[in-house]
């Protein structure tokens, strides 16, 4: 067996390097697992191939299919956040759902018992820990409990695995975990793992048994973007491959430019971490700018990615863009049913067509203008295109009088009232539909890219506690703030004053 490894910057064609090989290895008729750790990038690949493959997904997705082929389960045997939900209701521990289902930047961004003992099981998972031995974790992986709670993660582990066992059900950890333990292997001549950087001490044992009996294996990732130490992550992993394969650095960064990338590997050289020599040809700028300006951004700017370190620095920038009417996508942001209905909104007002099918019926469900029967009528008659000659005789005679007058249009909707606000103020600033802007965590930011990205430098008190106190957190979030700076496709902006209560900036300065 052959291992290749290969380490690139962002933007050195890691993933076409994979793709390359995925295609030659189809044409010489060899099979092949391509392993990656996010789902939009094992999508991504599909889509660059053509074709959906069976062995192509990620980790957790390959270990679910190895399953499916020795135990029959299908997705109605997967247990998600809303099974733990009810599980938890059941022992009477609190939870909330939703954050097992948001990016946590943070082990100390977790608020409910049930939140926290599911991150602890995860781990231990993660780390190959006993469960009996949770409390051996450390403390960037073991959110802080209870004393009523401490005694019972144990015992309440325990049920859950019992639950998943009596209900034939299967969890996201316990995918890993089975795979490992029955052995299981995908049946492949070739296997590339990307995003190698990412691997925790489970799926790095998954690699190396999967790695057996190949005709080749091909590892590719930036250990610079090892950012999920609360995970169990590490770059020691990619450093033994290293030591035991043909290694080679990527270059160039096709786009990134030298400013950018030379300012990224600063953070890394004042954590005295690895720097690899890249060209960089990429045309992308880096310069800082005042918070007002940011607004200013949006509105000359497309294809713009704003990032902040936590959610919590998330919740004021999204209620700042909210007061400014601006509409945005991501974590708080506008959901799809929103930007529907503002769009039909907005064009009809405005003489813009066409105006599409879906938009005029989604604004129809949601105002209640016709009964659920007429409504399927109106879905079979409607074309996909529509002009507002078109659409008038569709609407209630009462709805075509607001919509044409100065009246608030958005009082004819049943939506949750601040969801009302937010269009209603978007609308009153004479903001256009867009879904073009993105609010989210540089966690959440990792693998995307955006023509403007505009960082929100600043941490909070406790991250830098948490990096005085564990040496692998400090080098961590060096590699944070790496991945934040180089998710730009043309221009970075740097805020480093946003209206936040503790900012403490991390980044260092500009020339």
């Amino acid at each position: 067996m052959a291992i290749f490894c290969a380490e690139g910057a962002p933007g050195t064609g890691k993933t076409t390097l994979a793709f390359k090989i995925y295609k030659q290895a189809e044409e010489e008729g060899l099979s092949v697992c391509y392993e990656t750790f996010r789902r939009n990038m094992a999508q991504d690949f599909i889509r660059r191939i053509g074709h959906r493959d069976y062995w192509v997904g990620t980790t957790h997705s390959i270990c679910f299919r190895l399953l499916k082929l020795e135990y029959h389960y299908t997705l109605k045997n997967v247990a998600d956040s809303e099974v733990w939900d009810e599980f938890c209701r059941k022992v009477g521990i609190p939870v909330d759902p939703t954050e097992l289902k948001k990016d946590i930047t943070h082990i100390d961004e977790l608020t409910t018992p049930g939140a926290k003992i599911y991150t602890i099981y995860s781990n231990c998972v993660n780390t190959m820990t006993s469960f009996d031995d949770w409390d051996e974790l450390p403390p960037r992986m073991k959110p802080n409990l209870e004393p009523k709670y401490v005694y019972m993660v144990t015992e309440v582990i325990d049920k859950w695995i019992s639950y998943l066992e009596r209900e034939n059900l299967i969890d996201f950890p316990m995918m890993l975990m089975k795979a490992f333990e029955l052995k299981l292997t995908p049946p492949t001549d070739i296997y590339i793992a990307d995003e190698f950087q990412d691997k925790t001490p489970i799926q790095y044992e998954l690699f190396k048994l999967w790695s057996k009996d190949k005709h080749s294996v091909v590892v590719l990732g930036d250990v610079s973007q090892c950012i999920y130490s609360f995970w169990g992550t590490s770059p020691k992993f990619f450093y033994e491959v290293r030591r035991r394969s043909k290694f080679k650095v990527l270059s160039p960064s096709w786009r990134l430019s030298k400013q950018v990338y030379d300012c990224a590997c600063q953070l890394l050289r004042m954590s005295n971490q690895e720097v690899f020599d890249v060209d960089c040809v990429g045309k992308t700028t880096l310069m800082e700018i005042d918070f007002h300006r940011v607004f200013d951004v949006l509105k000359e700017c497309r294809n713009v990615m704003l990032i902040t370190r936590t959610n919590y620095h998330l919740y004021i920038i999204a209620n700042h863009l909210r007061n400014y009417g601006i509409p945005f996508v991501g974590r708080f942001g506008w959901t799809e049913k929103q930007y529907v209905l503002y769009k039909f909104i907005w064009k009809y007002r405005n003489k813009i067509e066409p105006i599409y099918k879906s938009e005029l019926l989604e604004y129809l469900k949601a105002s209640n203008a016709y009964p659920p029967s007429t409504l399927k009528f109106i879905k079979i008659s409607l074309q996909n295109e529509l002009r507002i000659q078109d659409v008038d005789n569709y609407l209630p005679n009462y709805h075509k009088v607001v919509l044409n007058s100065s009246a608030d249009p958005f009082k004819l909707l049943n939506l949750d009232e601040k969801q009302l606000n937010d269009m209603r103020t978007a609308f009153k600033n004479n903001h256009p539909p867009r879904t073009d802007i993105l609010l989210t965590t540089i966690h959440g930011a990792k693998g995307l890219e955006a023509d403007v990205v505009i960082v929100f430098d600043g941490i909070t008190k406790r991250i830098m506690q948490t990096m005085m106190q564990d040496h692998e957190e400090y080098l961590n979030e060096y590699r944070v703030w790496f991945v934040a700076l180089t998710r730009v496709k043309k221009t970075c902006f740097v805020v480093r004053y946003a209206p936040i209560k503790y900012s403490m900036p991390f980044l260092p300065r500009l020339n």
